[in-house]
């Protein structure tokens, strides 16, 4: 439960932004980890972020950036289409590794077997696998089985790489291959259709002409709306978004829990209109792309606040 959001402002400058909220059967947190960078010595800068399981999605995460980290005679990862396919590779190696072991706990057996459809007992002997054994296995290839709640991992992964190529690419544990966005935009997660819409919008007002490139503060604005849209109308999305930007084809830090917090304020506040867009914009290339602190920008916001006491009830939750 959650939603990933990618969002490509011009050929250098974009952000992916994340929810933070993970559940179990009986709880749900405010604190879960969704979005991870690498910087390859092939000169990518890389964000990518997952919805799933989290528990899953995070060690993929640690494995994929392991795994690139030691090069063992691989080449440099130098364009955005190899990483997203070292990180399908990792998705893809974990699911088999959790039907490997769904095989073993119920079976005994695992894939090897069921591919040559035979198995050996203790005493050596050689057979083939009972049918309907066979079958709850195929279940579980094509998606049909109760584990397949537990494949349903996905990551996003934005990226700027060495021929200057700002990417968008998706990939799950369930398809065959990753692939590269066309649209200036992705979202992920069970808040990925409420994203979209906002997202639509936003960007069905750039031309095409001009390769939909948009104003990179008012991008930021129309993606932080769209996860605050999300948020809203899911259950499974809330908490502070993090929102990790790469400006001139580099990756910079994520920004803080204050600072992140206060744009998802300034969005909410923007697009009540109790918050003019000129400030707006100048707020988030403050908070962003200056990086100044969240209490210098607060203060200008109540200052600039067509209604303060409107404004106050809004971030407080009031319904009007």
């Amino acid at each position: 439960m959650t939603v990933i959001i990618a969002a490509r402002f011009d050929e250098k400058n974009a952000v992916m932004i994340a929810d933070e909220r993970s559940s179990t059967q009986v709880r749900q947190f405010d604190i879960a980890r969704k979005l991870h960078t690498v910087r390859t010595e092939g000169g990518v800068h890389a964000v990518f972020g997952g919805t799933g399981v989290s528990d899953r999605l995070y060690e993929c995460a640690i494995r994929f950036i392991d795994d690139i980290a030691d090069k063992d005679g691989r080449p440099d990862i130098k364009f955005g289409w190899q990483l997203a396919s070292a990180l399908d590779q990792q998705l893809k190696l974990v699911r088999h590794e959790m039907i490997d072991g769904e095989l073993l706990r119920k079976y005994g057996l695992t894939r090897d077997n069921f591919l040559r459809g035979l198995f050996t007992d203790q005493r050596g002997n050689t057979g083939p696998i009972n049918e309907s054994w066979v079958v709850d296995y195929k279940r579980m290839v094509e998606g049909e089985h109760p584990i397949v709640k537990e494949l349903a991992n996905q990551f996003l992964c934005l990226s700027y790489d060495s021929k200057g190529r700002l990417c968008i690419h998706s990939t799950d544990m369930l398809s065959g291959k990753p692939y590269l966005v066309a649209r200036p935009f992705e979202t992920a997660g069970s808040g990925s259709d409420l994203a979209q819409v906002v997202l639509s919008d936003f960007y069905g007002t750039a031309s095409r002409d001009n390769n939909y490139i948009v104003d990179k503060c008012e991008g930021v604005l129309a993606a932080v709306s769209s996860a605050n849209a999300a948020a809203k109308g899911n259950i499974g999305v809330g908490g502070t978004p993090y929102i990790q930007p790469l400006v001139d084809g580099k990756l910079e830090d994520c920004l803080s829990d204050a600072e992140s917090r206060l744009v998802a304020e300034i969005a909410k506040g923007h697009d009540k209109k109790l918050l003019g867009t000129d400030f707006a914009k100048q707020a988030v290339n403050d908070l962003v792309y200056e990086r100044k602190t969240a209490s210098s920008v607060e203060e200008e916001m109540w200052r600039r606040t067509t209604n303060k006491e409107g404004l106050s009830r809004l971030l407080r939750g009031y319904k009007n």
